[in-house]
């Protein structure tokens, strides 16, 4: 079987897979659009009012977004039932000598991973508030 053979024979094999998968997810995804542009823009209001820079939010298992606060980077992410919130002096220590740490549950497994965006916001200027109230 040659190189080109080999490649039509896959994608013959993964092609409905991969459109059961396309049909499965379309209605989730376009969900997620909805509820953002009803959402979204009242979030990111909100987020602005902190004075903090959102660089990045978004995708599914996990969301995850990144920016700075008050002179810190910070980072966002939600996978299976749960949330974390890191902050810390540069990217190279988020995990490794954050500052500042916060975890909580959300609902069951795998519901954080799919967590709305507006949501995701929400807690991260939650965190940003205690953030700060633990430097005061």
């Amino acid at each position: 079987m040659t190189h080109t053979e080999q490649k039509i024979t896959l994608l013959e094999v993964t092609a409905p897979f991969l459109e059961g998968m396309r049909r499965h997810l379309a209605p989730i995804f376009d969900q997620q659009r909805e509820t953002w542009q009803r959402e979204g823009p009242a979030a990111l209001a909100e987020f602005d009012a902190t004075g903090a820079t959102l660089d990045t939010i978004g995708g599914n298992c996990p969301v995850q977004a990144e920016g700075d606060v008050d002179g810190h980077r910070f980072y966002f992410r939600a996978r299976g039932a749960a949330w974390q919130f890191h902050v810390a002096r540069t990217d190279d220590e988020i995990f490794s000598n954050p500052v500042f740490y916060r975890e909580e549950g959300y609902g069951e497994y795998p519901q954080a991973g799919w967590m709305p965006e507006h949501e995701a916001i929400g807690f991260i200027v939650d965190s940003i508030a205690q953030f700060r109230a633990g430097r005061a």
